[in-house]
């Protein structure tokens, strides 16, 4: 019965000492939030949707009072009786009618507030909901005064039967309920026993003391395993969390720029963004592992958890360019621009922003391990960024002068990306599919739009809402004019035409094979800028005209079609053509031609007459193989 005004000065104490945990984070780290709410909440989602962050707070407030109220009718037991909240509610009221409406309106307001501040949570519902649970024994006292009041209804002849019966299924409901707790509460410390704290004593008694652990949960195995962690989801590793929102992409990157990255792994390897990181070699040997059934278990995330030792010999390889042909049209030019994309403290450093377009599924950064469409002798593991709407980062430059720029991707499928310098739209940077491959591939910007000292590059994917996101790994960007190394020989007999403005101007080609291969090297070359996709075909014919081996692919090593070409640089395109084992002694055609690689269609062709065959065909040579 106390007045409202005698505990508003402990109300705002407690409101006034909560915010300490903030000013504390905020001079230690420089940022107020807490890392477990940059892990966790749904407002460091990234990309940061406002809409779906209020969706998924409401469904999550309606799952928390749903099995406030349900109990053991949830899809899993809560750790209360069953209809604790309408018990609450109807003591609630019985305590308001009485005049307790500050005590009321205290526990109201508390219990609200939390279901608010847990439901911004991904992890809400997690663990049998123990986040929440704090906020329960606000509850308790009101249910038992509703208990109370439907005891009453006992007084009553005539409700008797009814309250009789509703209390005797409270009964048979919190017993169950108590049963499901306890079997849960069993289920939770099996987990424990069997998963972490099993990997924790195998870390005490195997590893190096100074060994460094990632680690997915951390409690446990930090405790017990004795060693020191790297956190993958970013709770005890400062600025991991948000790398760990960005995906396994930004996670690696972070990990990478340390002095001393992990030594193992110990997680899950199916777990978010980990089975990228079990696609690499930095899980290059599984040493250990534990598994738990059944999976009705509040402790672990999976059924199975592992140890791998990481290696780290394919990183730090991604700095520079690899690709011979980029390499070859930028040698001697000064690098003006250089971002490693994917790492957060280097996109920071080198300005470059990004946004979302279409929303895509999934995280928007990866990590990859790929050879080299180019060079197969070429592995590396990068983390990139999937970008479905637009990038944009400075570039010192000289006015006068072009800039090329350059990206190593893993295109899964083609796409494109609109390039606007300085507001202006410079063209098309268009890309072909190359999964399982990384490519590099370069855009010339004209010289007479590069206007000052600092020019804005704005990279914006193109196309509809079913485009590919952009698969963007590194940028890179030179200023000069593209350097060119092969002789351009447009009057040499060899020199041919396809379409309009693709040309083979030389090809060396050695027709005398000692082996199963024939070295052959293409020539390519177009003055005008090119919008249209090639494949070559290279067939083998024998003397009875039928093809006994063959090629088909888009040049450079199926990497770089006609769209890519930069004008007046030629394409030097290595071929390794292979003769089959089997191949019988006579005389032999090799012809080459191009086509369109969607209709099929074939590209016409002009040059020496002597040189052409019937259906656009070039005839590059003839050799004979004797017995």
């Amino acid at each position: 019965r106390r007045q409202l005004g005698r505990v508003l000065w402990p109300i705002s104490t407690a409101v006034i000492l909560s915010a300490a945990p903030y000013l504390l984070n905020l001079a230690l780290t420089g940022t107020p939030a807490a890392t477990g709410a940059q892990a966790k909440s749904w407002f460091g989602n990234v990309p940061f949707r406002p809409g779906d962050i209020v969706r998924s707070m409401a469904e999550m407030g309606s799952h928390i009072l749903l099995r406030l109220s349900a109990g053991m009718l949830a899809p899993k037991p809560w750790p209360a009786i069953p209809f604790v909240l309408p018990l609450s509610i109807i003591g609630g009221a019985a305590a308001w009618r009485r005049g307790q409406r500050a005590a009321v309106l205290l526990a109201a307001a508390w219990v609200f507030t939390g279901t608010v501040i847990t439901a911004t949570l991904i992890t809400a519902l997690w663990q049998v909901g123990r986040y929440h649970v704090p906020y329960l024994a606000l509850l308790i006292p009101f249910a038992a005064v509703g208990i109370s009041s439907l005891l009453l209804l006992v007084k009553r002849p005539r409700r008797r039967p009814i309250a009789a019966a509703t209390l005797l299924l409270l009964l048979i409901l919190a017993l169950v309920s108590t049963v499901q707790a306890q079997q849960s509460y069993r289920f939770a410390v099996d987990s424990v026993r069997v998963q972490q704290v099993a990997v924790g004593d195998w870390i005490r008694q195997q590893l190096d003391d100074n060994a460094l652990i990632a680690v997915h949960d951390a409690g446990a195995i930090r405790y017990i395993g004795e060693r020191p962690i790297y956190d993958l989801i970013g709770l005890g590793t400062q600025g991991a969390a948000v790398a760990w929102r960005h995906g396994s992409g930004a996670q690696f990157e972070l990990m990478e720029r340390r002095e001393h990255p992990p030594d193992y792994f110990a997680t899950y390897p199916g777990v978010y963004s980990i089975p990228y990181f079990a696609e690499t070699d930095l899980f290059a040997e599984q040493i250990f592992e534990t598994e738990y059934y059944p999976r009705r278990t509040a402790g672990t995330a999976e059924p199975q958890q592992v140890i791998y030792k990481a290696d780290w010999n394919l990183a730090k390889r991604g700095s520079k360019p690899q690709d011979p042909h980029l390499l070859q049209i930028t040698a001697g030019l000064p690098l003006v621009a250089a971002v490693d994309v994917a790492d957060l403290e280097d996109e920071q450093a080198r300005e470059m922003t990004w946004s979302e377009g279409v929303v895509q599924p999934g995280f928007a950064t990866e990590v990859r391990q790929n050879h080299y469409a180019s060079d197969a002798a070429i592995e590396l593991i990068d983390g990139g960024r999937l970008v479905s709407g637009q990038v944009t980062f400075p570039v010192t430059s000289e006015p006068g002068y072009p800039l090329i720029l350059a990206a190593r991707l893993h295109p899964i499928s083609a796409g494109a990306v609109e390039v606007f310098v300085d507001g202006q739209h410079a063209g098309l940077w268009r890309y072909p599919s190359a999964p399982g491959r990384w490519i590099e591939t370069a855009f010339v910007i004209p010289a007479d739009l590069i206007q000052s000292a600092e020019t804005a590059i704005e990279l914006q994917a193109a196309g509809d809402e079913n485009a590919p996101p952009f698969p963007l790994y590194y940028l890179w960007a030179w200023q000069g004019q593209p350097r060119e190394d092969v002789p351009v020989l447009p009057g040499d007999s060899d020199s041919f035409e396809f379409g309009t403005g693709i040309k083979l101007v030389d090809l060396d080609l050695d027709l005398s094979p000692a082996g199963q291969e024939i070295p052959l090297t293409l020539y390519w070359q177009t003055e005008i800028p090119q919008t249209v996709d090639a494949k070559l075909f290279l067939h083998l014919y024998d003397d009875q005209g039928q093809i006994v081996a063959q090629v088909d692919q888009r040049p450079y090593f199926d990497t770089q079609p006609p769209y890519t070409w930069i004008p007046g640089i030629s394409l030097v395109d290595p071929i390794q053509f292979t003769l089959p084992a089997d191949l019988a002694p006579g005389r032999y055609t090799l012809a080459l031609g191009l086509y369109d690689p969607v209709t099929g269609q074939r590209f016409a062709v002009s040059g020496p007459a002597e040189r052409m065959l019937p259906d656009a065909r070039v005839l590059l040579g003839e050799f004979e193989v004797h017995s």
